[in-house]
């Protein structure tokens, strides 16, 4: 992945030598910062696990923490400024994004944290935290799953302008299914859409999967995996050689450590925003 080496490195320093002085002169912390690094880490993490790398799921695990922060940073900041009545531009959050959040703590087994910014998202639908500007047809189907999951109702009946995917249609329907060589179809058809919503979004287009280590990570797929194997079921293969097979299954649960820099960053937020973070880290 050129954008490592690239842009990318450039982008991370930035990000820690800025968010290194806003944690020595109180200054306040840039949401861009927190996502330059997790775009970063899920990449370096994508990348080991394309090379079987052992750091490879402790940077995906930094990642999750980079978007945890993120997230209820700006979700908990968009709280205290609607309650105050003083909210004049609302959708702080891409949908997209927010779900794809869900998505990679599932992955990760990180169920606690997939539930609570779940839960943010599905009320973040009608009281305009989300932004639905060029939405996929991605965030709508993880978060019917997880609610599904969870024994919850559809989170999206009558939330004007979502899309639908018949592949994804197809799997909500039978992805409990006891037998699992009864989702291969439906897993294909997620593969298919995969390969052909993969690609950076242009004034036309928005597509699914659109950051350089998504292209050939279907963390969509994986993340019906997790929740299977969450319920006691086995699960099919990803048979598609689009997909290298070290980026196909899931990985096995190993300890992670916190990063002491981003706990500092928790801390500096926790205080800024006068309560503590939920999840994450």
């Amino acid at each position: 992945m050129e954008w490592l080496q690239g842009h990318g490195a450039n982008l991370r320093t930035a990000a820690l030598e800025r968010l290194d002085s806003c944690l020595s002169t109180g200054t306040g912390i840039y949401a861009s910062d927190l996502a330059n690094l997790e775009h970063w880490y899920s990449s370096l993490g994508v990348a080991g696990l394309l090379t079987r790398k052992v750091e490879a799921l402790q940077n995906l695990h930094w990642a999750h923490d980079c978007g945890c922060l993120l997230f209820w940073m700006k979700a908990l900041q968009f709280d205290s400024v609607r309650q105050q009545g003083l909210l004049k531009n609302p959708r702080w959050m891409p949908l997209n994004d927010a779900a794809m959040r869900v998505s990679r703590a599932l992955f990760l087994r990180r169920f606690a944290d997939a539930v609570a910014i779940h839960k943010r998202v599905v009320a973040g639908l009608r009281d305009e935290f989300l932004s639905l500007t060029d939405v996929t047809r991605l965030g709508p189907f993880i978060l019917r799953l997880v609610a599904e999951w969870r024994g919850e109702p559809d989170p999206v009946v009558g939330v004007f302008g979502l899309l639908s995917e018949p592949a994804y249609e197809e799997m909500l329907a039978i992805w409990r299914i006891p037998d699992a060589s009864a989702l291969q179809q439906a897993v294909d058809s997620m593969c298919s859409v995969h390969r052909t919503r993969s690609g950076e979004p242009d004034d036309n287009e928005w597509f699914e999967f659109s950051w350089d280590f998504e292209y050939l990570w279907p963390v969509e797929i994986l993340t019906v995996f997790a929740l299977r194997e969450e319920l006691g079921l086995s699960y099919p293969e990803i048979r598609e050689p689009y997909f290298p097979e070290s980026l196909r299954r899931l990985p096995s649960l190993e300890p992670r450590m916190a990063d002491p820099f981003l706990l500092r960053v928790r801390q500096k937020l926790e205080g800024e925003l006068g309560q503590p973070l939920p999840g994450g880290l």
